[in-house]
């Protein structure tokens, strides 16, 4: 002793099996927490942008029709005409020209919106997915950290079975192999355009 008092002695664990194999599953829980992070910025990315593409397309696709409009109401008024000058047929011809590249480019403007949406419903699902995989992964953490600490095997296996739920769910944001109803009834709720 050095007169400064006794200081307690902590236990030392390194050397304890069951705290190790607690401290190896808290850092593959934090491994997976990382990448389901990482997909659900991504998602949150993709679908914010496929969002703002679809609403930009939707707005061009109006501007489209509204210009439609008012070609429609000039070929009307000249087709009502009884006689056409040749200037007023040419322009006749003009109009039904730009109508028909406006009713082509409407089309295409409706396709892309329409895949804009899709990819931002699809990116939708896949961020429900990733929410709850990283709680299931915090919660697998917390748990295991107070199984370290209280030596308690409970809290452990606990945590070994939010970790799995909680990997599960973050390959599935990823490939989207089964549709789990609480989650994507979420994703499909939110729709429209």
């Amino acid at each position: 002793m050095s007169g400064h008092g006794a200081e307690p002695e902590v236990p030392h664990d390194e050397h304890d099996p069951f705290v190790k194999k607690v401290a190896l599953s808290v850092a593959i829980f934090a491994v997976i927490l990382a990448v389901a992070g990482m997909g659900g910025k991504n998602a949150s990315k993709d679908m914010m942008s496929a969002q703002m593409d679809a609403s930009n397309t939707f707005a061009w696709y109006q501007a489209k029709s509204q210009k439609e409009v008012m070609y429609t109401q000039k070929k009307e008024s000249l087709e009502e005409a009884d006689k056409l000058s040749e200037q007023q047929k040419q322009r006749l011809d003009l109009v039904t020209k730009k109508l028909a590249e406006y009713e082509k480019e409407k089309a295409d403007l409706k396709q892309q919106g329409d895949d804009f949406t899709a990819k931002r419903t699809l990116n939708h699902r896949k961020d429900g997915y990733f929410d709850i995989a990283e709680l299931f992964l915090q919660l697998a953490i917390v748990l295991a950290s107070i199984s370290m600490l209280s030596k308690a095997r409970w809290p452990w296996t606990i945590s070994l079975l939010l970790a799995v739920v909680g990997l599960l769910l973050t390959l599935n944001g990823y490939f989207l192999v089964v549709s789990v109803p609480g989650i994507d009834a979420a994703a499909h709720g939110a729709g429209g355009h």
